[in-house]
């Protein structure tokens, strides 16, 4: 019952097997390894290139092989929740299924986890939760040598793990079912007569798994501190800590406004104002479990968004910036499970709210892969275009106006570069929003080879406006016309982009 809502939620991503999207185009420009890894090492993810070399090695059906990665590792992690839960012995069916389902669907990292250049973070991950199936396995043997096996892989699986480093933060989830096993195993008795000491043995028991994320944090200060292009990516400064713990919070009640407005519209603000009122006039009456588990998301729903925050990347959704919230999901999956435990008790009821949810996140994330299906052919039909215009060959600076892009985040002009090197296979020339149209981005062509413009010679005086204007609207017939599109791109490529050019209209005038 897991499988089919996801599948309907996010199968979509399986036949997208050419789009590229934002900082892919850093990595498929023909460059050599050296050339490509350079960012990843400047980054101090010194393993990172060699992960992304698997599937651009593999080209042209690496991006498809990536999705399907993708497709395959979250939904591996959704059973992982699915069993950790079903272990503890502390929820019921309906909270199992449900936490488990809305994990999966949510509509957080839905667009970003797409991208080629983001795959090893979701290796990250997935072995993370890889470790905590370990970690399920270790807590329940009695075998001595099995139970060595299972701590060595949960560990070894956490470590690298945290090349993603908002997992440090998360991995406290880790460390509190430790705690949570010990004290359930732990007599009565023992524990009443010492509640210091059953503490210090869990410690002394567990000193490898406490000690684990401080080994890695140091080692990555000593020998992965970012450099070059990257020097002071992501530091972490007192200031902005101290206020990560009440921005992080506040900036999660804004998302929460937010999600239940894209999952149901004005339906879902309502709802979500109803639902505080009824919390409110029910107080009295909600059963302690509930607050707990009310309480218990809250703190898993900072922990997976603060590490973000801290560094002053915030969650948006249904655009590549959504890759910020790729921790939230289990937490406001039990938010939302105890929440109506707390204001519904009719179990039927509850069932038919959860389904409503459900269908509401498969149609958001639905959307979303379409849209990121269109931002594609978008991409083909506007370069189709740009192929026939001669005056395309006569200048060597553009700026793009009109209807551009999709609003996705997927305009840089690295990518634009991008797109023009992948089709003409040369890097001369410097296309861009009028945004990215100043010197500083220009300049930037020079310094790194991923920037698809290192031959670029032109002048930002005498450039050429590449004028776009869409010849669709937004429908269900075009719905219908992209599900076409899925097929034309698999099996009649020629006609696929015969009819994305036919989308839009181009034209090309020199600049003034």
């Amino acid at each position: 019952m897991l499988f089919l809502p996801y599948l309907l939620a996010f199968g979509l991503m399986l036949l997208n097997t050419n789009g590229y999207y934002w900082d892919d185009f850093a990595l498929i420009g023909n460059f050599s390894f050296d050339e490509m890894n350079r960012q990843f090492a400047e980054n101090g993810n010194v393993w990172y290139g060699y992960f992304e070399w698997i599937f651009i090695s593999m080209q042209p059906y690496g991006v498809a092989l990536s999705r399907l990665f993708t497709f395959c590792s979250f939904f591996i992690c959704g059973v992982i929740i699915y069993q950790i839960l079903k272990s503890m012995r502390l929820f019921s069916a309906y909270e199992i299924y449900g936490i488990s389902i809305l994990f999966l669907l949510l509509p957080f990292n839905t667009i970003s986890r797409n991208a080629l250049i983001n795959v090893p973070y979701t290796l990250c991950y997935l072995l993370f939760f890889v470790a905590f199936f370990a970690l399920l396995y270790f807590c329940a043997s009695k075998n001595t040598w099995i139970k060595g096996i299972y701590r060595i892989c949960a560990l070894v699986c956490f470590f690298i793990s945290f090349t993603m480093n908002s997992l440090l933060i998360f991995y406290a989830l880790a460390l509190a079912y430790l705690l949570y096993v010990h004290y359930a195993n732990t007599p009565y008795k023992s524990r009443s007569s010492s509640s210091i000491g059953w503490f210090m043995a869990w410690i002394w028991k567990h000193i490898d798994f406490i000690l684990l994320p401080i080994i890695f944090y140091s080692v990555k200060l000593m020998y992965f501190k970012p450099y070059g292009l990257y020097e002071g990516y992501n530091a972490v400064h007192l200031s902005a800590l101290l206020k990560s713990f009440i921005k992080t919070p506040l900036l999660s009640l804004l998302n929460l406004v937010e999600l239940s407005y894209i999952l149901a519209g004005a339906i879902g603000l309502l709802a979500l104002l109803a639902v505080l009122y009824m919390l409110y006039k029910r107080s009295k009456e909600i059963c302690k479990r509930d607050v707990w588990g009310i309480i218990a998301g809250f703190i898993i729903w900072w922990l997976g968004s603060f590490s973000y925050v801290v560094v002053h990347k915030h969650t948006s959704f249904l655009d590549l910036q959504d890759r910020f919230g790729i921790l939230e999901s289990l937490g406001v999956a039990i938010l939302c499970i105890f929440t109506l435990n707390a204001i519904i008790k009719s179990s039927l009821f509850k069932h038919i709210v959860l389904g409503g949810i459900i269908l509401c996140a498969i149609e958001v994330n639905v959307a979303a892969q379409n849209t990121l299906f269109q931002a594609y052919i978008r991409q083909v039909g506007i370069f189709e275009h740009l192929k026939e215009n001669p005056l395309f060959a006569q200048f060597d600076t553009f700026r793009i106006r009109g209807d551009v892009w999709l609003g996705i985040g997927d305009d840089s002009f690295y990518q634009l570069n991008g797109l023009y090197k992948r089709e003409f296979g040369k890097s001369d020339k410097y296309i861009s929003l009028d945004v990215q149209s100043g010197e500083d981005c220009r300049e930037a062509c020079y310094k790194s080879v991923t920037y698809n413009c290192e031959d670029y010679k032109g002048s930002a005086e005498n450039y050429a406006i590449i004028y776009i204007s869409r010849l669709y609207k937004d429908s269900f017939g075009l719905f219908r016309s992209n599900a076409k599109m899925y097929l034309l791109n698999l099996f009649a490529p020629q006609t696929f982009k015969d009819k994305a050019k036919a989308r839009f209209e181009v034209d090309i005038v020199k600049g003034t």
